[in-house]
């Protein structure tokens, strides 16, 4: 075989130490990706430090997940911690007392024609429970909620009680990487509370008569991304805002508002550094009516409920005829009375089932009159 020419060795020793050249500067510019990658995450690991030392001098409120930017509650509003850890189990004496007020209430409604439903949103900390911290230990028992559902199921099994835990679980499952709470806030975001509807959705059409198969809706990620009560709470800055979905179309609704706190009240509160998730959930909304004669569901109810609820609320006007949605702290037993409502749900969120066996505005006047 005939060897190479002269130019020929001399073109492809060329081309070799060209090859040689670009393969060095390559190997080059993937150790200065490398060594950007490494100082980013360590910049990102040192300003995690410094939001959970934050987040720690403030009241120990919050819990920074290590799936970022999740955030998690542990303060002493409600009992979310124990509840998660499942360290607050009712005694036999608090679940009949529970067991008792509810079934009260529940009479007293079924003496007006009133179907009674209990309806618990379960805690972004068991939906997603596998990003809370390894190091935050949990009871192997059944927990408060279950305790208190299989309580009721055995003992008054006519009361409907909406515990949608595996509904949220699966429905993780379905969507993906769209998340059902929100990532820096304690409550469920459009995703979530729609999950929740559709399983009180199945309650009440099971009660009434009406089956109802529970749906997936289809949503996008919204524009805007906004800042959770947990964010707020200890300040921490955009990384931490959670996202925003929009549902697929919903039928139009007639609503009418009453609040007990003007928007202009409401941000003069926030200015002055109260927790704006207190008077959202207290003061912000107090009534809310609608009328929807595209509803689902033929079925006129009365709803009253905490902040949950407040995700709730599309979605229940969307359901429903006729709906009227109070604050649980402003409930008033003469409204229902007086609309004489087909079903009665009384939304509770999972970190305060223990106050079940005082309801303010049944037991009690109205926390806020």
């Amino acid at each position: 075989m005939a060897g190479l020419s002269s130019c020929g060795a001399a073109a492809a020793a060329g081309g070799a130490g060209e090859a040689q050249a670009a393969q060095g500067k390559a190997q080059q510019e993937v150790t200065e990706e490398q060594k950007a990658a490494a100082e980013a995450a360590e910049e990102a690991a040192a300003k995690r430090k410094k939001d959970l030392e934050d987040a720690n001098v403030r009241g120990d409120t919050v819990i920074l997940s290590e799936h970022h930017p999740w955030l998690f509650f542990c303060g002493n509003d409600g009992q979310p911690l124990e509840t998660y850890q499942r360290t607050n189990l009712f005694s036999e004496e608090d679940l009949a007392r529970v067991g008792e007020n509810l079934d009260n209430l529940a009479q007293d409604l079924d003496s007006v024609g009133t179907k009674f439903i209990l309806f618990i949103p379960p805690m972004k900390e068991e939906v997603y429970s596998e990003w809370m911290p390894s190091s935050i230990p949990v009871e192997d028992n059944e927990g408060r909620s279950m305790q208190l559902v299989n309580y009721m199921r055995e003992h008054f099994p006519e009361i409907p009680v909406v515990y949608p835990l595996e509904e949220e679980l699966a429905a993780r499952e379905h969507y993906g990487e769209q998340s059902l709470y929100y990532e820096g806030d304690c409550h469920w975001n459009e995703i979530g509370s729609h999950v929740g509807m559709e399983a009180l959705l199945s309650a009440v059409g099971e009660l009434t008569g009406h089956p109802y198969e529970p749906q997936y809706k289809t949503f996008t990620v919204g524009e805007d991304r906004i800042a959770g009560d947990l964010q707020m709470l200890v300040e921490l800055g955009d990384e931490y805002l959670s996202t925003t979905y929009v549902p697929e179309e919903m039928t139009p609704y007639e609503i009418t508002v009453q609040t007990a706190k003007t928007e202009e009240e409401f941000a003069q509160m926030v200015a002055a550094g109260q927790n704006p998730d207190i008077p959202v959930r207290k003061f912000l909304m107090v009534k809310e009516f609608a009328k929807n004669p595209e509803a689902r569901m033929p079925v006129r109810t009365f709803i009253t409920g905490d902040s949950f609820m407040l995700g709730m609320v599309p979605y229940v006007f969307d359901a429903f005829p006729e709906t009227e949605a109070y604050s649980r702290y402003y409930l008033d037993m003469d409204a229902v009375l007086e609309m004489k409502p087909e079903v009665f749900i009384y939304e509770i969120a999972e970190r305060y089932v223990s106050e079940l066996d005082i309801i303010p505005g049944y037991n009690t006047a109205a926390l806020a009159e």
